[in-house]
């Protein structure tokens, strides 16, 4: 709650307390729903900048800030596709400071493990590497271990708007992020396909290994956690 504040006396109080409940650091919507308003789907021109660049650079000394993804997708039960994606905006930003929580939109009661559990969460991808020799991360850097941008080109379903897919390499697995370009769509409609450049198999929703692939087949606001096979 008080990193948003740059003047030393909300740091310092952020210093000594370690643990913070989380607000809403991402909501997903699922595919029907509107670019505006409260309840509104991620786009890459009002979410990237404040929900994946910045935490990276509010958490790199000792700030630490515990991240609730909303999955306001299926009610209670939440879907596969919203744990994935937001699990893969996690690793986006994650590093020793920084705290993954998923809850579904509820009505919330019962088993926790229905609402506020994300068994995806349970595979082991390792720790982050460095990113290839030719590629410059988020911040234009080398030799480092953050995310980068993968690929990016005309939106699929309205070519005058950009697509964007970012990635970030673990010892065990690569993970891609698709944003949607606001104005655009989230279905099928938006698809485009990227070679991975190897085999790699599909982490679920459930925490189970899939499909293996050699692309990456992607709508906006959709992940793949890719767990090496190489």
């Amino acid at each position: 709650l008080f990193l948003t504040y740059d003047n030393r006396s909300a740091r310092n109080i952020q210093k000594e307390t370690p643990w913070i409940w989380p607000q809403v650091w991402v909501s997903e919507t699922g595919t029907s729903s509107p670019t505006s308003g409260s309840n509104r789907c991620i786009t890459y021109e009002k979410d990237y900048d404040k929900a994946v660049k910045g935490i990276v650079q509010q958490t790199r000394g000792s700030a630490r800030r515990v991240l609730g993804s909303r999955d306001a997708s299926n009610g209670l039960t939440g879907s596969d596709r919203a744990r994935i994606f937001t699990l893969g905006l996690y690793y986006l930003v994650s590093n020793l400071n920084t705290y993954y929580m998923y809850e579904t939109l509820g009505p919330f009661g019962g088993d926790l493990k229905v609402w506020n559990w994300n068994p995806a969460v349970e595979y082991d991808v390792g720790t982050p590497v460095t990113i290839p020799n030719d590629i410059q991360d988020f911040e234009g850097r080398t030799g480092t271990t953050e995310h980068w941008l993968y690929a990016s080109g005309p939106d699929a379903y309205n070519p005058d708007l950009t697509y964007r897919v970012f990635a970030r390499r673990f010892s065990n697995a690569l993970v891609l992020v698709k944003i949607m370009p606001e104005g655009s769509v989230n279905d099928d409609r938006s698809m485009t396909i990227h070679p991975l450049g190897g085999s790699y198999a599909v982490l679920q929703g459930d925490g189970t290994l899939g499909t293996v692939v050699t692309a990456a087949t992607l709508r906006n606001n959709e992940a793949m956690i890719l767990i090496d096979l190489n």
